[in-house]
Parts: C-alpha cells; structure tokens; sequence
C-alpha cells in the first residue's frame, strides 16, 4: 500500500471536495494538481484500491464496504500521516472483556483484499474474522450467526505474525487457515514440521485458499494486555460461538471436527 487505509473525517471531507472539484475540471494540469493534493492526505485510489480517476460515489462505496476506516476528527499532522496509518491500533491497549468488545466485535472490520502486513501491529492482541454479506461455507458445518462472526483468535506475542504471516497466508501452521481449506474440501499435501496435525496444502492450493479469503472474508484487530488474552478470547468464543472455533466453543461444529480429522489422517498416509 503506498498510501493509508485510515482517514479522520476531516480528511475525508477535504477528499471529497477535492474529488468534486477534479471531476469538474477540464484542465489537465488542475486535475494533476488536485490529485497530488489527494497523495498529500495518503489517498492513492489506482494504487492501493484499482479505483483511478476516483468520485465521491466510489470513496463512499470504500467506506461503506471497510476498505477504508474512518477515525477521529482531527487532521492528522502530514508527518504522521503513514505512521499512523500502518498501526491503527497502537493508540489503545485494551484490558477488560467491554473494551475489547466493543472496538473488536463492534468495530471497523476491513477486507482481507486491502490488508498488508504493515498495517498489522507486530504485538499481542486478539483478532475477529467474519464474513461478508453474499460470502457463504458448505451449509453442512452448521448455520452462519447472525453476526457472521466465524473465528477469534489470539496472537500472544505479535498479531502481524499471527493473524497475517499464518492464518491468513499459511507461511506457518495455522488453526483457521487448516480450517477453512478443510471445509473447502482441499487436502494436504504434508504437514509443518513432520506434524500431521500441523497439516499444509499445496502452492496451488493454498493460493486458491488465499483467494477465498481476499473475496470472503474481513478482519478486524485489537492489541491486548498478554496477560489477559486467554481470559477475553475465552469469553469471547463462548458468547459468540463462531462456526469455525472448536476449542472452548459450546457450539463447536461435528462437521468441522471430521473434515480436520479428515485432512490429519491424509497427511498420515503421505
């Protein structure tokens, strides 16, 4: 990314007057203009989100679908302005099972499709992943919750490594990303480790799971006390129940259990 994803409002509204005023410009060079303008504020709509020439429409379609998180109310010093956006977490260590709701489970969720390691904060926390609107798994696991929150996990020591390097992109063993290729009916190829458990899929196989994802799924993240993670995620999963949580949920799907045990014993066979 060579911008930011996160905006304060005012950034936002200086956006869209910017955008309006280049849509309504005939000039070339006034149109470079304002879009350095737009650079200025960390807005790189080619770049970062394959919209160019961007209107007001497409910013507000950003918005509304996650790409883009909108914070605060202040403008944010120039300085700041890539700093600030590749930890937008750093601001706040939350410590109690209220806070982290209401900022992890309640908050801005981004697309899988418009994250990058960077913008992942490298410490402990705990993150939710839910999927979009239209996004579905194979109905035998089990209903999709109303709030289509399908997994919480905790990074105890660095989220970045956690949630993005393993889960997300299968650089090492990974509980969700096991998960949902199991559920995606693929099968190992061997396993982490020597580990069958720790069973891992294909080149192939994996891209197309990573491209599940980038079109399935959002995320969000918080970073949390070490000391509490285990406590709050514990909480967390019991109240929540995610389809593709097994330990510690009361509601753990059956399905889910044989499609693992599944993958565990082809990677015995290899």
């Amino acid at each position: 990314m060579k911008g930011k994803n996160t905006f304060t409002q005012k950034e936002i509204d200086e956006l869209k007057r910017l955008m309006t005023l280049r849509e309504n410009s005939t000039s070339k060079s006034e149109q470079k203009k304002l879009r350095d303008k737009m650079r200025k504020i960390g807005f790189y709509g080619g770049d970062d989100f394959g919209i160019y020439d961007c209107k007001v429409a497409d910013l507000e379609s950003l918005i509304s679908t996650g790409r883009i998180k909108v914070i605060g109310n202040n403008l944010i010093p120039k300085s700041e302005y890539i700093s600030n956006v590749k930890e937008p977490a750093k601001e706040k260590i939350a410590t109690d099972f209220a806070s982290v709701e209401e900022e992890l489970i309640k908050g801005n969720f981004q697309s899988v499709s418009s994250l990058s390691a960077d913008a992942i904060p490298n410490e402990s926390g705990i993150y939710c992943i839910k999927l979009r609107e239209g996004s579905t798994l194979p109905s035998k696991f089990g209903k999709i919750r109303e709030h289509r929150i399908i997994y919480i996990g905790k990074a105890s020591i660095s989220l970045r490594k956690r949630l993005w390097e393993e889960e997300l992109n299968h650089k090492k063993a990974a509980t969700f990303f096991r998960s949902i290729g199991a559920m995606l009916n693929y099968l190992p190829e061997g396993s982490f480790g020597g580990k069958p458990t720790n069973y891992k899929f294909s080149d192939k196989d994996t891209d197309a799971i990573r491209k599940w994802m980038k079109q399935s799924l959002r995320v969000n993240f918080i970073k949390v006390k070490e000391t509490e993670i285990i406590s709050i995620e514990d909480a967390l999963i019991k109240k929540y129940t995610p389809l593709v949580n097994i330990s510690k949920n009361p509601k753990a799907s059956e399905e889910l259990k044989k499609a693992r045990q599944r993958c565990v014993d082809y990677a015995k066979s290899l």
